[in-house]
């Protein structure tokens, strides 16, 4: 028997204490100078028989225990556990979803990040070509704080001018219907003030630096009706074909203004909000238990009304220009396009044979660019009838107003000048543009219609 194993039968015999003190007397650890402590044998005793009970009561314990005792306890152990991870989990969870939605309702109380379904999807982009602006002279305008700054408004009104919404109780625009010439009623939208004030910063600071087409003649400076007739009394035309675009304005839509601006040189954000100015649905007046709606009837479009309209049907019209031009010089033809009216002038008299294969190669070019031609208006004029180009004629190798049109207005001024203005349904302002429009085209015979006007008072 080694001598640890000594040890341990001694320690049983007597106790743990007793042995411990007798060895460091051996060896010499217990000092001289010190006395030996007095060892309470009786306590020692009990605590061997109190030590010897708890392990034959754990035992007991241990033989009492089963294997399915032992299974539940590790169960019970891993549920435990598990369900103090997933509370941690879910505090974690908690924490995180607090911290996105204060984050999120930062960022919304900060910037736009929604202007409505199937409008909002570029607005996270926030790329901008500044070279692409500078090109052009354009307002360098790389996010919502810039807008707001260049449109002198703050957010809450950005906010509420370029939301979407199909039902809304107060609209942007009033909606009139007005009589077309060729028959039936043309909706116009009229801005109200805040939109119209954003919309003509876009016009003057954006849409007017970018160079129109040479053959567009509508809406631009120092251009219309009369240097669109011009291009065409220069060919000397025997055939003139005039064509007009269906459904101009609605037929572009707010993803093609989108588009338009981002090729300037604008994010998909700031070109994402200059569309929302720039477009708006047709919309219809309801009644619903004595409140009024307007509800959408589609796609946000080109409002007929607003000024920014028709410098945006220029400048996507650029590549419909370039290419109807180029087919017709090609030919020898003259092209022009005055908003929706497309008139060619054709000098050979000879071409008439193969009149309805160009009007058919035409067409396929208009398709091909994202419009369509109204086909109840295509008109074919020879020079026997009269070749009349956005309301002026150029038979006689000027630009000329149809006598008809000029005895209206004779008639019109007599009445206003006898029986006063409100005989006649018409204002004062009216009469002094058709006066003026008559000044453009011929001004010899403007000066006894001014002179009529004179006399007629305003109402």
């Amino acid at each position: 028997m080694g001598r640890r194993e000594e040890l341990y039968e001694e320690i049983k015999k007597s106790s743990k204490e007793v042995v411990t003190l007798r060895e460091m007397i051996k060896f010499g650890f217990w000092p001289k100078d010190i006395p030996l402590p007095e060892i309470n044998m009786e306590m020692v005793e009990r605590k061997k028989e109190v030590i010897k009970k708890i392990r034959e009561l754990n035992k007991e314990l241990v033989r009492e225990r089963t294997f399915d005792d032992v299974v539940k306890e590790i169960r019970k152990e891993r549920m435990a556990e598990s369900r103090k991870r997933k509370k941690l989990r879910r505090e974690e969870k908690k924490r995180l979803y607090e911290e996105r939605k204060a984050a999120w309702a930062k960022k919304r109380e900060e910037e736009i990040v929604h202007v409505g379904n199937k409008y909002s999807g570029m607005l996270h982009k926030n790329e901008t070509n500044i070279e692409a602006l500078k090109r052009f002279n354009l307002p360098i305008i790389q996010n919502h704080i810039d807008l707001i700054k260049e449109l002198q408004i703050d957010l809450s009104t950005l906010r509420w001018l370029t939301y979407h919404r199909d039902v809304v109780s107060i609209s942007h625009y009033v909606q009139f219907e007005v009589p077309k010439k060729s028959g039936g009623m043309r909706t116009i939208s009229a801005p109200k003030p805040k939109i119209a004030a954003a919309q003509r910063y876009i016009f003057e600071n954006i849409l007017c630096n970018i160079p129109s087409s040479n053959c567009a003649h509508g809406f631009i400076q120092k251009r219309s009706i009369l240097t669109n007739s011009k291009v065409h009394i220069e060919k000397n035309p025997n055939l003139i074909i005039n064509i007009d675009l269906k459904d101009f304005f609605p037929s572009i839509t707010f993803i093609r203004v989108r588009g338009l601006f981002q090729k300037l040189g604008y994010s998909g954000q700031i070109a994402t909000l200059l569309a929302m100015l720039c477009t708006e649905p047709h919309r219809k007046e309801v009644q619903v238990d004595g409140d009024k709606y307007y509800v959408a009837l589609g796609d946000r479009v080109l409002p007929q009304g607003a000024c920014t309209s028709p410098a945006i049907t220029n400048v996507i019209c650029w590549r419909l220009d370039s290419r109807l031009n180029g087919l017709a010089r090609s030919k020898g033809f003259g092209y022009s396009r005055y908003a929706d009216d497309i008139t060619f002038s054709i000098p050979n008299k000879e071409f008439r044979s193969e009149i309805g294969k160009f009007v058919n190669t035409v067409n396929k070019i208009i398709k091909d660019e994202g419009f369509r031609i109204n086909k109840k208006k295509i008109r074919i004029l020879g020079k026997h009838r009269r070749q009349e180009i956005t309301g002026l004629a150029v038979n006689e190798g000027y630009p000329t107003i149809s006598r008809k049109w000029l005895r209206k207005l004779k008639a019109i001024l007599y009445n206003c000048k006898t029986k006063g203005i409100e005989s006649q349904n018409i204002s004062y302002q009216t009469l002094q543009g058709m006066v003026s429009f008559v000044n453009m085209v011929s001004p010899n015979k403007a000066n006894k219609f001014r002179e009529v006007l004179s006399k007629i008072k305003p109402s």
